[in-house]
């Protein structure tokens, strides 16, 4: 499909959903996304981190860690098919583009 403004382009075209903007603004909204997910890449990191050292102090059993393993519920928010996700994903992105002040027209 490709990557950048053109994969949006085309995604939007897949979508029936028009797709006009201007480099510099999408240049714009790169740069916002890329500060949020840096902003949520740096806090995941620092909470493996966290886990990291607890697990490399303790010394659990078998037991324990299975015990552990099974509370443990991972963070993964799409329970959807491989080939879907991208195209969920961007839908997501444009559903809360307005509370991140992004605007598409």
């Amino acid at each position: 499909m490709g990557v950048g403004k053109v994969g949006i382009a085309k995604l939007c075209e897949m979508l029936n959903m028009p797709f006009s903007m201007s480099l510099s603004t999408w240049y714009d909204h790169e740069e916002a996304l890329s500060m949020a997910h840096e902003g949520v890449k740096q806090e995941q990191l620092a909470k493996n981190r966290a886990e990291a050292r607890l697990q490399a102090k303790s010394s659990l059993t078998e037991d324990q860690f299975e015990q552990w393993y099974q509370t443990h519920h991972c963070e993964g928010s799409y329970n959807g098919s491989s080939p879907s996700t991208e195209m969920e994903c961007v839908k997501r992105m444009w559903g809360r583009s307005e509370q991140d002040f992004i605007r598409y027209q």
